[in-house]
This record gives C-alpha cells, structure tokens and sequence, in this order.
C-alpha cells in the first residue's frame, strides 16, 4: 500500500473513530479522564491503532466543562492522548509486524522534531502507546476485553470469527463499554441473539467514507 493511501486511511478512521465517540459518549460509560483504553480486532497494518493513538482528550471544542477556563483547559490538555492504550490483534504475522512499525515510526518522529513544535512532537509520541499481539482471537482475550472501546471491523471475517468476536465480547465485556463494528451477523441467528441479550440496542451511525468505499458504523452498548 502506498504512503498516500495509507496516510489517507488513517486520517478517515480517525474522523470516524471521534465521531462515534462523540455520539456514543452520552450512552456509554468511557473514562473521559486520559484512561479509556481502546482495542482493534483484527488490527491488520495499524491504521485504525494510530488513528486512535492520535485522537485527542478535548474530543470537540466543546469539552463539556463550563467552568469558564476553556483556553487554559485547552492548553493543559494539549499533550494528552484521549486513549491511554491502544492494542491491536491481529492472526496475519506480516499484518501485525507492519501494525508494530507503524507505531515506533510514529513515536519515533517525535525524536526528530524541532522543540519549538511541541504540540507536534507530544502527538507523535503517542505511538508508543501502541502494543500489538499476533495471535488468535481466543488467545489475545485478556487485552481486549476489558478495554473501554472495542472495534472490530469485521469486514474481513468468516462468519465464525464474527460469532466468536460477538460471543468473546458479551461474555468478557465490562459493562458500559463500546463494541464497534462495520458489519453485522445475520438476522434471526444465534449470534444475533446474543448481541440483543448482553448489549443495549444497536446504534447505526454513518455511512462514512472509507478507503475502500462508504460504511455503516454498528455500535453497541454493554448491558
């Protein structure tokens, strides 16, 4: 994949990723403190992982604190990170080498970087916060499913890997946390069930523009 399209990947999964949260946040209970953790299965090259690694903690200029210091709020929020760990699954090993890589590039910018970009530099040493397994989904339970938000795009997987992404998450998933998906189990199947038993119903954002075309965000709400 070209340096462009990957750039471009990673700049769409993160307008989608602080869009559902923003919606999302009012439904879900996700820190708002600099702890919330997110996870990415079947993370592939990474992209989604920056992508989260280099969302903010002021999500939106509104932040939701009316104490009238916005402008001193801004600025001692201006190095935090939104996520306080990003992890990443992925089976494939060449996948989950790149997805490595594309972290120590990222926090390794922030080594290069003239002291009078600051902001630049703290955002870029985000990548550090990446840690990414390669491995099976059954065997990588203990760091995702405790996360607060948990995407997996699903876009790619057989429809035993979804069901056992569905059936890990309702049984592993904390309450109040985030389960995001691009894809959905068939109607009317024991999957499906499962999702409406241990999750609160469906929210359906988007369609949002991707690489590879236009999608519907599913997220769900641990009961």
């Amino acid at each position: 994949m070209c340096i462009h399209t990957q750039v471009e990947s990673v700049v769409l999964f993160w307008v989608l990723l602080r869009d559902v949260l923003l919606r999302m946040m009012p439904s879900a209970r996700i820190p708002y403190d600099g702890t919330a953790t997110f996870a990415d299965i079947g993370c592939g090259s990474g992209r989604a992982l920056v992508a989260a690694a280099l969302l903010p903690f002021i999500l939106s200029a509104d932040d939701g604190n009316d104490d009238g210091n916005d402008d001193e709020d801004n600025a001692e929020s201006a190095e935090a990170s939104f996520f306080a760990q990003c992890y990443g699954v992925e089976i494939l090993a060449p996948l989950a080498e790149a997805a490595v890589t594309a972290g120590e590039k990222l926090a390794a910018m922030g080594e290069v970087i003239d002291d009078g970009m600051n902001y630049v530099d703290n955002v870029a040493r985000r990548g550090g916060k990446l840690l990414v397994e390669c491995g099976k989904l059954g065997e990588s339970i203990e760091s995702w499913a405790g996360c607060d938000v948990v995407y997996a795009a699903s876009t790619c997987f057989s429809k035993a890997l979804l069901g056992a992404v569905i059936e890990n998450a309702a049984q592993n998933m904390r309450p109040g946390a985030l389960l995001i998906s691009l894809r959905m189990p068939d109607q009317d199947t024991e999957y499906a069930r499962t999702l409406a038993r241990a999750f609160e119903p469906e929210v359906s954002l988007g369609p949002y523009f991707m690489s590879w075309g236009s999608s519907v965000v599913h997220c769900f709400v641990k009961k």
